[in-house]
């Protein structure tokens, strides 16, 4: 008889006991496919709700602030082709946080049967407001609508269409609110509006740029009721580029070929362009250039060498091109200590008169010019003033001033102010650039006034200080600067994070034929209107082509660009999840698949235990153990392979179980029920070549020490005997040796081991790393209790029957049983084992269960000791602390006193909005969201951390940072 056909009909014969043993096979498999489709089934519908999110949305572009609507050309002359391929739609959407507010009025009192229907008999008791944190969106897709999702309805009990809600957003500000200069007071848009329809949660209602498997709370409005609102006509903040095939995303080279299109204005990129009389002026939207857009500017307007002499004309084309920074501020008074005079509210100016080429001369001094032009004489300390302001202080060169002005920046809505003293360099006359009030740029409630008394600046302002003179010179000169530093200065008294750089002026090159001193001053600053430069114009910037200027600022890494951000492919990238749902659940599993395979064992190895006659006979008739054992592996793995065959359909019932359990069950771990069943070839594959791999190695496991069982043990029916006979002394001699001498050293290197991994546990800060220590020792101590029950309880037994030994005084059935458990002390011990770890991980995990409740107070640990957390759907500028900061916000009587009465102290964050990264977002977080700490955060510290930065200092008076290393923060970024 062949060899396939002595496995044939061995597998049929005993096919039973061969069924169990493939069902064992086929549940390792099934757990394995089924925890490697719930992370399919996870992945894949996270790609769907991305796609069903975006829909056909693939691209989207923005700027640093609102956009023309035209700033996409949609079609070229012949209008055969709108838009470049594969882009078939440019939406313009306006994209705004936002808050709704419900009221709805209480009523106290009894109901009343009143012509059959319900009525409420009773008086008003109170006003409940819900307020829910939305996004708002305003585009062609509304409809010219006013509609909210069904997530937004549900949060807020709203029924059906008709409710009244109350919208609140954020007014559009260019210069930063935080700002002196920004305004903190007229922040919010208050719109009530009527909701029209209601849309399920499905499509475009659950649209967002944020990957995040919760729907968005969404409100729908026309795109011109919010132009209007916003006081942004015609222009938005994002355009949605769409494609006809949603699935597939576009390539980065497409991406930038749209590029082509873009035709933006100086608006859209944030820039203001004037050009007067020669001289042409650069200033920000936001009235400060930050520091990227400052250098990138000074790239694009690069700095020539410095004639050997003032009257050297200028012809290069790198200086035709070369422009001058500058940086405008407000002082509160300029004043005179030793005179006694002062001139309040006045604009300052910090530049390099030097550098002022192209001008004749640049600053034409009334006072000795010991302010020379060259950089060198312009000392750090002093400052020029123009003939009026000079007059009004009565002061001369080398007299003493002192400017007071606002901090640049607002702590908390707090305005601070400042004093320089600075001396009297020169004084600059009132013709030309001492006169200029170009150099300032448009700031809204004080350059559009027609007197000073009309201003309504954001900053502390006391109309009762304007004098007649200064009226005067508001309509002589407007907003002119009075005082002129270095920029140097400048950038040190006056810039901040927003920025160091107001604007670059430059003035058209003399012909070379005159001399700068053949000119008057003031001639390139006299005063016709200024005109602003439209961007359809073929006029000069700053040396160049208006098309090249604002093509070099619009390049991909410039400050200035339009950004192309791919959210479809960005999102799709970030459905791969955070959280490995396929290994946590292979993990909880794993009691499951060692089961199975312990099941898969023990059944191989009885079905080899009732086979022990023949198996016997096989070998007295002269077939080769080796033979033998070849058979039972190939049984072993024909049953495998069926078993894992079985387990495919078998895995794929757990992994729908699974995701019914997470969407049902377990919805806390996912927070809302969105997954569906998502079968990946991959993860099949992957499952069954596992599961036939770790059946095979319990088939070899189960069948290791065949060969030194004896054969007249196995004719006698026997499984677990002597050695036999055949093996040679001297090999004996070594194994005995051997056998003896590794049962006392492995206990030993196991206690060793605990010790070892308790003490390093005990000195690791890292809790993951604790963790580790902690089951490491506690693998350590279950492999020796398994040692020692083997070596004390389960004594190996010579030959069939079992050795009951020295038992203590126990039952005749007690004494059946411990001997029933030392015959198969192998299959015994399996039980034990996977029995003990279910207990000790159960334990384990108990053990390191923390309650909420008993932490909340303690600074150092999850919650930083802190009750509440709350998030504003909009900014707030003002200390909640301070009475002055809760009267800034309205606070009513009865919410100070509560205020006073439940709140300890309130501490703010600053938010960079961006990707949720906690645990409730299955996303991976491409932005994350970053947090800005106040200063009495960090001088409080608290909360647990995971690392520190280390740091040689011992003493902890010398080196805080070791128990508040939130003291790293404020620390400089400069290399030391």
């Amino acid at each position: 008889m062949s060899f396939f056909a002595f496995l044939y009909r061995s597998l049929r014969y005993d096919y039973a006991v061969h069924l169990l043993t493939a069902l064992g096979a086929g549940l390792t498999s099934a757990v394995l496919i089924g925890v490697l489709l719930l992370g399919d089934s996870m992945r894949g519908s996270l790609k769907a709700l991305t796609l069903q999110r975006l829909g056909r949305v693939d691209t989207v572009l923005s700027g640093s602030g609102f956009l023309s609507e035209t700033v996409v050309r949609t079609g070229d002359q012949t209008g055969d082709q709108p838009l470049p391929e594969p882009f078939t739609a440019c939406v313009p959407t306006i994209l705004l946080p936002a808050a709704v507010l419900k009221e709805a009025v209480l009523t106290e009192g009894r109901r009343t049967e009143k012509e059959g229907e319900d009525a409420i008999d009773g008086r008003t008791a109170g006003i409940e407001r819900q307020t829910k944190k939305v996004q708002l969106i305003a585009n062609s897709h509304t409809e010219n609508t006013f509609a909210i999702n069904r997530t937004l309805a549900d949060a807020l009990q709203i029924r059906q269409p008709g409710e009244r809600l109350l919208l609140r957003v954020e007014l559009p500000e260019s210069i930063p609110r935080e700002s002196v200069l920004g305004r903190r007071d007229e922040t919010l848009l208050h719109a009530p509006i009527t909701i029209e329809k209601i849309l399920p949660d499905e499509g475009f209602a659950r649209f967002s740029l944020r990957p995040d498997q919760r729907v968005a709370p969404t409100v729908f409005v026309p795109l011109a009721w919010l132009q209007r609102r916003l006081g942004q006509p015609g222009k938005v903040n994002f355009f949605l580029l769409e494609t006809d095939n949603p699935a597939v995303p576009v390539d980065a080279a497409r991406r930038e070929a749209f590029r082509d299109r873009l035709a933006p204005k100086p608006d859209d990129l944030g820039i203001d362009l004037v050009e007067r009389n020669g001289v042409e002026y650069l200033t920000s939207a936001r009235m400060l250039f930050n520091d990227a857009q400052a250098a990138f500017l000074e790239t694009v307007f690069p700095e020539p060498a410095l004639p050997e002499t003032t009257g050297t004309a200028i012809s290069d084309s790198a200086s035709q091109r070369r422009a001058t920074p500058y940086l405008i501020y407000l002082a509160e008074s300029i004043a005179c200590p030793e005179k006694k005079t002062s001139v309040p509210y006045s604009t300052l100016c910090a530049i390099n008169p030097d550098q002022l080429t192209g001008i004749p001369p640049p600053l034409q001094t009334i006072a000795p010019p010991r302010i020379a032009i060259t950089r060198d004489e312009y000392t750090l300390d002093e400052c020029i003033l123009n003939e009026w302001t000079a007059t009004e202080l009565q002061v001369v060169q080398g007299d003493t001033v002192e400017i007071t002005y606002f901090a640049p920046e607002s702590l908390r809505g707090e305005i601070q102010t400042r004093t320089a003293s600075l001396t009297v360099g020169g004084i600059v006359s009132m013709r030309g650039f001492g006169a200029d009030h170009r150099l300032i740029p448009e700031l809204r409630g004080i350059t559009d006034e027609r007197s000073i008394a009309d201003w309504n600046p954001p900053f502390p302002f006391d109309a009762k200080k304007i004098r007649k003179q200064d009226e005067q010179y508001w309509d002589d000169y407007r907003a002119a600067p009075k005082v002129f530093v270095s920029l140097e200065t400048g950038r040190k008294l006056w810039g901040s994070r927003f920025g160091k750089t107001t604007g670059f002026v430059r003035s058209q090159p003399q012909p070379q034929s005159q001399h700068p001193s053949q000119s008057q001053p003031g001639d390139v600053f006299d005063d016709p209107s200024a005109d602003r430069i439209a961007p359809t114009e073929p006029s000069t910037i700053f040396g160049m082509s208006q098309q090249a200027f604002l093509q070099k600022l619009g390049e991909p890494g410039s400050p200035f660009a339009l950004d192309l951000q791919p959210v479809k492919q960005q999102g799709l990238a970030a459905s791969s999840g955070t959280t490995p749902f396929n290994v946590l659940f292979l993990m909880m599993s794993f009691f499951i698949i060692g089961a199975a395979l312990t099941l898969l064992a023990l059944l191989f190895r009885l079905s080899v235990q009732r086979r022990a006659v023949r198996i016997g006979t096989l070998s007295a008739l002269g077939i080769p153990p080796e033979r033998i054992a070849r058979l039972l592996l190939a049984e072993g793995f024909c049953l495998s392979l069926f078993g894992t065959v079985l387990g495919v359909p078998l895995g794929i019932a757990y992994a729908a179980l699974l995701v019914h359990g997470l969407n049902t069950w377990w919805t806390e771990a996912i927070v809302v029920p969105f997954l569906s069943l998502h079968i990946g070839l991959t993860s099949l594959a992957v499952g069954m070549f596992g599961g036939l791999a770790a059946a095979l190695v319990a088939v070899w496991f189960s069948l290791r020490g065949l060969s030194r069982i004896s054969v007249r043990t196995l004719l006698a029916g026997g499984f677990e005997g002597r050695q036999t006979e055949t093996i040679h002394a001297g090999r004996k001699n070594r194994r005995g040796d051997s056998r003896r001498v590794v049962p006392h050293v492995i206990p030993i290197l196991c206690a060793s081991g605990i010790v070892l991994s308790a003490l390093l546990g005990a000195r690791q800060t890292d809790e993951m790393n604790r963790a580790g220590f902690f089951f490491g020792a506690g693998t350590l101590g279950l492999f020796l209790g398994l040692l020692w029950i083997r070596k004390c309880v389960l004594r190996e037994n010579n030959g069939m029957g079992a050795t009951i030994g020295d038992i203590g005084s126990i039952g005749s059935i007690d004494r059946l049983a411990v001997s029933n458990a030392r015959r198969r002390p192998m299959r015994s011990l399996l039980c034990i084992g996977l029995i003990a770890q279910t207990v000790f991980l159960i334990l384990a995990v108990g053990a390191f269960r923390m309650n909420a409740g008993t932490i909340s107070a303690d600074k150092t640990g999850g919650t930083g000791g802190y009750e509440v957390v709350l998030e504003t759907a909009l900014p707030v500028f003002y200390d909640l602390n301070t009475p002055r900061g809760r009267r800034s916000m309205d606070f009513d009587p009865g919410e100070e006193r509560t205020f006073r009465e439940k709140i300890d102290h309130v501490v703010s964050f600053a938010v960079r909005d961006g990707d949720s990264a906690s645990c409730q977002n299955l996303y991976q977080a491409r932005t994350p969201r970053i947090l800005g700490v106040s200063r009495d955060f960090v001088a409080r510290g608290g909360f647990a951390f995971a690392a520190k930065e280390k740091n040689k200092a011992k003493n902890v008076e010398t080196n805080p940072d070791s128990t508040n290393p939130w003291r790293v923060l404020p620390k400089s970024l400069k290399s030391e």
